[in-house]
Parts: structure tokens; C-alpha cells; sequence
């Protein structure tokens, strides 16, 4: 009876109706899939899919008494199989999606939860935002779960997905696992005093790497980050700046060469240099502002309209600068600004 079963899983395809989530092949996306597996019991099984970009994921069972069916699929013949996928990814996971086609019992996919592990150490785990059948039928599942966790405060770069059963015969079939995570289109240098850079000019060091000169609001130093994909055909490059004073006006800085060790620019450290361009002029909220907003050009098209078109393969480079009026240590009374570290961003295709 068990063999005559386990012939009837290996009738059906690993999946019978097709879904790729939205940001599926995106720039800072990875993608795996699973239709074999070779491991029963407390291993991993890696991706066979050869369209899998993510060759670090794995699908595991847990307990003792797993077997590989005839069709390469797992399954427990004695006791509820305990499946879990894992996964890491290069930033911040902002959203994983999830499909598992399942065989003979049902999953119990209303227990399915991902799991992470938070800042005290301890694992935290997250229901999906939606789950729906894509197949339900007797003895043949297919299910698509998401989580999105862009709005989790905490950074996720692991997770694992638990899939426990409550039957024997509980037959994973096959595994899609898509993850979106944070894209950084560049890199921070230029931290005053740190690594050839000179100190900052007015005896006023910032608290740690990653700052600029500390500012009359004793912020300890203003700082610069950046997100999304620095294309020139899907350009979503954003910047935001933290830490300086609070209603200041702030202009993000661009040049196409880089000065390694600095220069002094106001009461800050200046590391952006060549032909400069001042793309965007803000005034802070709160000590910060994120650039281009709504309704603005992306940062390649601006930097076009104002005479430095980017071709694919260049580098730009940029910083935010903002008022200071307060003037510290022995600078001159001229020396009304500070500023942030800087960005070394690649511009591709």
C-alpha cells in the first residue's frame, strides 16, 4: 500500500500552475528552487533548479524515519515529518515569498511561520501577510506564502521557514523560495581621522566611523546612507542624511572623483571632488533629509540636466553638506557648515 501511494506522488508534475512574485530577477533578489531531494533525515538538500541564483538555501527534514520517494520528493513513514527552509541574504530581507507544492496529507500551512533571530538573541517569529492555495485538491497542495518585513525595525540577513506536519505521508513535492532584500549601491568611506583621512578641523571629532565632523547640536556627527539600484536604465538610488542639526539646509553634494584623504570644508571633511554638482537642496526634518523624493528626477537624470551625464561603468561620488551657524572650536567665523561622510557608488547598465 505504502509503494502503491508513493507511485501516485510520483505521477505529478512539481508544480501545476506556474506564479513568479513581482520583483522576481530584480537588481538585490535571489531566487531558489527545489524539485529533487537527496537528504531524508537532518541535512540539507540544496537547489536543483538550474535557474536558482541562491545556492545557499537549503530545505531540511527533521526527524528520524525520513526517505526519499521513488520521485525525489521527502517524506516520513513513521513518524509527521518536520520540514524547515533556510535561508541568508547579502542586507536586509525585505520580503520573502514562498511556494510549496505538497502531497498525499495535507500541510498544515496555517501553522507555517518564519523565523529569525532579534537582537537579544532570542528567535522571533513572523506569521505571513498572505497565504492562499494555488492548488487544493485531494491528496495534491500548492501554496504561496509571503512575508513582507519592511517594516520589521530589525535587520534580518537569516531566517528560517518551519513547516511541521501532523500526519505521516506528508509528502513535500517541491520548493520555490524568492527573497528581496535592501539594496546599498554603494560604499561609505571618508570618516574623519580614520584610515588617511584627515582629522576634523575645528576640534570637534565625530563619536565613531561612519560620522562626519560633530555639529554645533552635538549629534556626535551627521551621516549619509543610500538605497536602491544605481542603474541608469531602472535608477532608484535614494539618500538620506541623519544626525545634523535640525531644521538645517542641506544640499547632497556629487563629483566624479574622490580626494582620498579629505580636505577641510567648513567645520567637516571633504572627500568628493572633480567637477562638483548640487543636486538637491533640502531643508531637514528632524536633522535629516531623503533625497530624490517623489516627484523629483532620479539622481542620474539630475545629474544629467546639470551637465555631467553618467555613462554605465563610471563612478560618482557624493556627501550631503548643511548650515551650521554655530561655529566650533578655533575655525574661522566663515566656516558656517559642516558635513557628512561620503558614498562611492558604481553606476551600471
Amino acid at each position: 500500500m505504502i509503494s502503491a501511494l508513493l507511485c501516485i506522488a510520483a505521477s505529478l508534475p512539481p508544480f501545476t500552475i506556474g506564479y513568479t512574485p513581482p520583483f522576481h530577477g530584480a537588481p538585490c533578489t535571489q531566487y531558489a528552487g527545489f524539485e529533487s531531494f537527496n537528504t531524508p533525515v537532518n541535512g540539507p538538500n540544496f537547489p536543483d533548479d538550474p535557474a536558482t541564483t541562491d545556492l545557499g538555501a537549503a530545505v531540511w527534514q527533521l526527524m528520524a524515519g525520513g526517505v526519499i520517494t521513488t520521485a525525489g520528493n521527502l517524506d516520513d513513514l513513521t513518524l509527521p515529518p518536520s520540514y524547515r527552509v533556510t535561508d541568508s541574504t547579502p542586507s536586509d530581507a525585505q520580503e520573502v515569498v514562498l511556494q510549496v507544492s505538497g502531497l498525499l496529507n495535507p500541510i498544515p500551512f496555517q501553522l507555517v511561520q518564519l523565523e529569525y533571530f532579534g537582537p537579544s538573541g532570542l528567535p522571533i517569529s513572523v506569521i505571513p501577510t498572505s497565504s492562499y492555495y494555488l492548488v487544493h485538491q485531494m491528496g495534491h497542495d500548492e501554496r504561496v506564502m509571503t512575508w513582507d518585513l519592511s517594516a520589521i525595525p530589525d535587520t534580518i540577513t537569516s531566517f528560517q521557514i518551519e513547516i511541521v506536519t501532523s500526519n505521516t505521508f506528508t509528502t513535500l513535492d517541491a520548493v520555490k523560495l524568492d527573497v528581496r532584500y535592501a539594496c546599498f549601491p554603494g560604499s561609505s568611506f571618508c570618516s574623519p581621522g580614520i584610515a588617511g583621512v584627515i582629522a576634523c578641523p575645528c576640534s570637534n571629532p565625530p563619536s565613531g566611523q561612519g560620522r562626519g565632523c560633530d555639529n554645533s547640536s552635538l549629534t556626535g556627527g551627521a551621516t549619509l546612507d543610500a538605497l536602491g539600484v544605481a542603474s541608469l536604465a531602472a535608477d532608484s538610488v535614494q539618500f538620506t542624511s541623519g544626525a545634523e542639526r535640525p531644521n538645517a539646509t542641506t544640499v547632497l553634494l556629487q563629483g566624479n572623483a574622490s580626494i582620498a584623504s579629505g580636505a577641510v570644508f567648513g567645520q567637516g571633511v571633504r572627500c568628493v571632488g572633480g567637477g562638483l554638482k548640487r543636486l538637491y537642496v533640502r531643508a531637514a526634518v528632524g536633522g535629516s533629509i531623503s533625497v530624490p523624493q517623489a516627484g523629483d528626477p532620479q539622481v542620474s537624470a539630475q545629474s544629467a540636466t546639470l551637465g555631467d551625464p553618467i555613462s554605465a561603468g563610471q563612478q560618482r561620488y557624493y556627501m550631503a553638506y548643511y548650515r551650521d551657524p554655530i561655529v566650533l572650536g578655533a575655525c574661522s567665523a566663515l566656516s558656517t557648515f559642516n558635513g557628512t561622510t561620503a558614498i562611492d557608488v558604481l553606476w551600471t547598465p
